[in-house]
C-alpha cells in the first residue's frame, strides 16, 4: 500500500528542545502513536544507526527496524524502514520567528502487499496526527513541570 501522509503542528516550545526530544529513541513510546518499545544501536543517533521498534496495530505487535538517514539535534530526525516495507519517517523541526517550533511529521513510501500492509498503512495514516497531538501534550506537561 502506498503511503504519503504529512501533518504539521506549531508547539509553544523552543525548536532545540523539541528536536532534542524527538531525536532520542527512548522518548518514542511517549509520543509516537503505536510504538510500544524503541531502542537504538548507538547513542547519540547518527546516520546509519539502527533503531529497533515494536509497533502495535489492531491488537498485533510487530517488530520493525529502521536506519537513520538524518539525525540533527537542531532540526530533527529521519529514518527508513528495513525489511518488507519501504517507508521513510521524517520528523522535521523549524524555528519560527516567535520562538516556537513548527513540527512536521511525514511518512511516505509503501508497505507490503496484502492485509498486513493495508492495516499497517491505515494505522500509520491515523498515527501521524495522533503522534503530533501526543508530542504537544508531553512537551506541554514538561514545560509545566509535570
Amino acid at each position: 500500500m502506498k503511503i504519503d501522509v504529512s501533518s504539521a503542528r506549531q508547539l509553544a516550545c523552543a525548536p532545540g528542545d523539541v528536536a532534542a526530544f524527538v531525536i532520542d529513541p527512548r522518548n518514542d513510546v511517549r509520543w509516537l502513536e503505536g510504538v510500544v518499545s524503541s531502542r537504538a544501536d548507538a547513542d547519540p543517533l547518527a546516520v546509519g544507526t539502527h533503531v529497533h521498534r515494536e509497533l502495535r496495530a489492531k491488537g498485533h505487535t510487530m517488530p520493525m527496524t529502521f536506519e537513520v538517514t538524518r539525525a540533527d539535534p537542531a532540526t530533527g530526525v529521519a529514518m527508513r524502514s528495513l525489511g518488507d516495507d519501504d517507508v521513510l519517517f521524517d520528523t522535521a523541526i523549524e524555528g519560527l520567528d516567535d520562538g516556537t517550533a513548527l513540527v512536521r511529521l511525514t511518512v511516505s513510501g509503501a508497505t507490503r502487499d496484502g492485509m498486513v500492509g493495508h492495516v499497517l498503512g491505515r494505522e500509520i495514516e491515523k498515527g501521524v496526527v495522533a503522534s503530533l497531538t501526543n508530542l504537544a501534550a508531553v512537551l506541554d506537561a514538561a514545560i509545566r513541570g509535570g
